[in-house]
């Protein structure tokens, strides 16, 4: 499709408006409408007008209908990014938490839970002694 500037409008591009005030002249649009070919030109118009109404409305319910669910569509894509976040989120804080709990940390030459408690059994701590020195070995 052709990309238009802002001051062309495609759909006007053969059509020429006059800017000269426009007068009715009543007394034939009187005559006009007084006979029996004005009357059903009148008719035809009108349906002509509400067919083409009835038509505007329709598409414009369809298009209204076609946003709303792309609009809830990508509100429940936000939803399921924040709750994914989220989730991360946890996932990482307990993770982290877990490994605080966990790992042995060097406290003055001592070494210590994160929790600053002692390693309670002997194995563990000659195990952990093992290991120290073979890391600085």
């Amino acid at each position: 499709m052709e990309n238009f500037g802002e001051d062309r409008d495609p759909l006007n591009k053969d059509v020429k408006f006059d800017e000269k005030p426009v007068s009715v002249d009543f007394q034939r649009l009187i005559e006009l409408t007084d006979s029996e070919k004005g009357q059903s030109h009148l008719q035809c118009l009108v349906k002509h007008w509400e067919y083409k109404r009835g038509s505007s409305i329709q598409v414009l319910e369809e298009e209204l209908d076609l946003l709303c669910q792309q609009r809830k569509e990508i509100e429940q894509r936000i939803v399921q990014k924040r709750q994914q976040i989220l989730e991360r989120r946890r996932i990482h804080d307990e993770s982290c938490d877990t490994m605080k709990g966990r790992l042995p940390v060097l406290d003055g030459g001592k070494i210590t839970q994160s929790h600053d408690q002692e390693l309670k059994t002997d194995a563990e701590h000659d195990s952990i002694s093992y290991w120290k020195e073979r890391a600085m070995q």
